[in-house]
């Protein structure tokens, strides 16, 4: 079965012809390896801690000329274990300036890297506490640490968090699988435009030529897909994409207005088409932000795009679906640790081949055939399972590209009807959705729509080297 399925493989993807076929966009110019700078040191493979946390609450003040920030964090907890006496959260290179637990001064002690937290006494299993815990940081030029940068050339301040990076500007629990809902509050000068995560709701003038923005989240959020992008931003409304009318927005230098319109202008187009594939767009609202960023980041609701895509037309355009997919693959249903990386990023991979090829099969062809091309190249130095990849390939292009593969061959194996009806039902399993998972899980919705056992076949292609 092995070598039939390998052959197979191989068939598929190397029949690009390159002298009767015409140019394609270079699919590697984005990804993968885009985000190589901001890989960990390891993958935590725990998926269970001492607490839940539930929602954060971040007051942030940025201090662009002195590069530097202050904040608070408010964090609501439901223990998760009895007598508990102390409580840890990440953070990495920031000063711990005060704790507080419900109101009350707690000693705490901090590293470089994390923070513990003496509570003022025992907690049970079962109960709410309210963390608030304050401090300052750096904001840095170098764009490729993650966490929060400002680039003084384009005047943008932005984050970056997948995947441990988010505890670089906020103090919090830094794992995948524990989802909050958010609140972030930024106050800066007033002729910066402030995005976030959710929804605006407020703007106040809090004096001094300050304003202080405020973005609810009321959806479970994975701590790497926080974000926080501010410039005078020129906001263009697309105006309301598919089913739900979902309001679109871009937020782009004012002097690259017309590009991003060539370059993202189809972005209600893309919801629709994901949303006839996928089902509904998962979210209230869709924003795109652009910033002087290293790599397109798909933050939840709130996508950041790199400069280059924005002002590349439309030869960019599979970039901008990709990170749309995301919302649905990765954000909506995320990835209980890093080992499942390659649910975010094959099937966005994949589906954003689908959009590039929507008006054209044989373009779709082309297009796999290059990634197929791309795989296999990269294979012949260097070869990993896509699930579990070693931390040097967590964005490699086995992941994004082999993934998109294979999720292309169980289409070829199951039929067209089948396998979109398998991508919906997992998008809209109410023990799955909004929440965390893994790769069984994935299998599991597959096995029931099919009404077959594909764990061998699944097997061979996510866990062994083949």
């Amino acid at each position: 079965m092995k070598k039939i399925c390998t052959a197979l493989f191989i068939l598929l993807s190397v029949s690009l012809n390159p002298v009767n076929s015409a140019p394609l966009p270079r699919m590697l110019d984005q990804f993968p390896g885009q985000k190589t700078f901001f890989t960990p040191l390891d993958i935590d493979a725990d998926s269970s801690h001492s607490y839940d946390a539930l929602h954060l609450a971040v007051e942030l003040v940025p201090d662009l000329e002195g590069m530097s920030f202050t904040a608070e964090v408010t964090m609501t907890a439901r223990i998760m274990e009895d007598d508990l006496e102390t409580l840890p959260m990440d953070h990495l290179m920031l000063t711990i300036d005060s704790v507080w637990v419900d109101g009350e001064n707690a000693d705490f002690s901090a590293n470089a890297s994390s923070l513990t937290i003496t509570l003022p006494e025992a907690a049970a299993e079962g109960d709410t506490l309210s963390v608030r815990v304050a401090y300052h940081g750096r904001i840095r030029a170098d764009n490729s640490f993650g966490g929060m940068m400002y680039n003084e050339g384009s005047d943008v301040l932005f984050t970056f968090g997948e995947p441990y990076r988010t505890r670089a500007w906020i103090v919090c629990y830094d794992k995948p699988f524990d989802k909050v809902t958010s609140e972030i509050a930024v106050t800066m000068d007033n002729s910066y435009h402030v995005v976030s995560n959710g929804s605006l709701s407020e703007v106040e003038d809090v004096g001094d030529d300050l304003s202080r923005t405020v973005w609810s989240n009321d959806y479970p959020i994975s701590t790497y897909l926080i974000s926080v992008c501010a410039h005078p931003y020129l906001v263009i409304d697309l105006g309301g994409a598919g089913r739900n009318d979902t309001p679109v927005n871009l937020w782009v230098y004012p002097q690259d207005s017309a590009a991003a319109m060539s370059s993202m202008g189809r972005t209600p187009d893309m919801i629709e088409y994901f949303e006839d594939r996928f089902g509904p767009f998962p979210f209230d609202k869709y924003d795109a932000a652009e910033a002087s960023i290293a790599a397109n980041m798909e933050h939840q609701t709130a996508t950041t795009m790199t400069e280059g895509v924005i002002r590349s037309g439309p030869v960019n355009e599979w970039v901008v679906a990709h990170e749309l997919a995301h919302q649905w693959w990765g954000d909506m249903v995320g990835p209980l640790t890093f080992k499942e990386i390659w649910l975010n990023e094959g099937l966005a991979s994949y589906s954003h081949m689908l959009w590039f090829g929507h008006e054209d099969e044989e373009l779709f062809r082309r297009g796999m055939d290059q990634i197929a091309l791309a795989y296999f190249q990269e294979d012949r130095s260097r070869r990993y399972p896509i699930w579990d990849p070693p931390v040097r390939y967590l964005f490699g292009t086995a992941v994004y590209y082999k993934g998109a593969w294979v999720l292309h061959m169980l289409r070829r194996k199951i039929g067209d009807e089948l396998f979109f009806e398998t991508l919906r039902t997992y998008l809209d399993n109410p023990a799955l959705r909004y929440g965390n998972v893994e790769s069984d899980d994935f299998i599991a919705v597959c096995n029931s729509v099919t009404g077959e056992d594909l764990d061998s076949w699944f097997h061979q292609w996510l866990y062994r080297i083949t």
